[in-house]
């Protein structure tokens, strides 16, 4: 396989698959070094991908953080709803305009909630239901069984206020 743009042969990990057309991410990030991100847990628990999206998004997940994770969860069981930061490691490609599902409207990625995305993670806001040692039982989160989280934030839209 060889970019589109450049000619270099590239691999699945080295490139990204555009419009059904393999882009380095040398040529795509303009040489601009890659961030290392590392999982603090996964998704267990889930619904198989073939659930219909809504069916994923009322149904209870589990994270199973890390054990290492245990020290950071001071309050975690205090609040009542979590951003969870996740990785789309699923995700195939990216098309650079598409017909958008939430309306139809053609789109890119930028204006839209589409898995498919140059940088491969997701932002999820979730009801918190529960905290066991470090399994986070949460609703409303639509990844998959197995999938990579990569941080747990506060919801700001109902964080406390000075």
């Amino acid at each position: 396989m060889t970019c589109s743009i450049c000619g270099r042969r590239v691999t699945r990990r080295t490139a990204l698959i555009v419009d059904e057309g393999p882009i380095c991410r040398r040529c795509l990030h303009r040489g601009a070094t890659a961030i290392p991100m590392y999982p603090i847990g996964y998704v267990r628990e889930r619904l198989p991908e073939e659930a219909p999206h809504g069916s994923r998004q009322e149904s209870v997940a589990r994270i199973e953080l890390l054990p290492t994770m245990a020290r950071f969860m001071e309050g975690v069981a205090e609040e009542p709803r979590l951003t969870v930061v996740w990785a789309l490691d699923r995700s195939p490609g990216v098309a650079t305009v598409f017909s958008r599902g939430l309306d139809g409207k053609q789109a890119g990625i930028f204006s839209s909630r589409s898995p498919h995305r140059i940088n491969p993670i997701a932002v999820t806001d979730v009801d918190l239901v529960r905290v066991e040692g470090t399994n986070l039982y949460v609703r409303g989160l639509d990844a998959y069984e197995g999938t990579p989280i990569l941080d747990l934030k506060l919801d700001l839209k109902v964080a406390p206020r000075r």
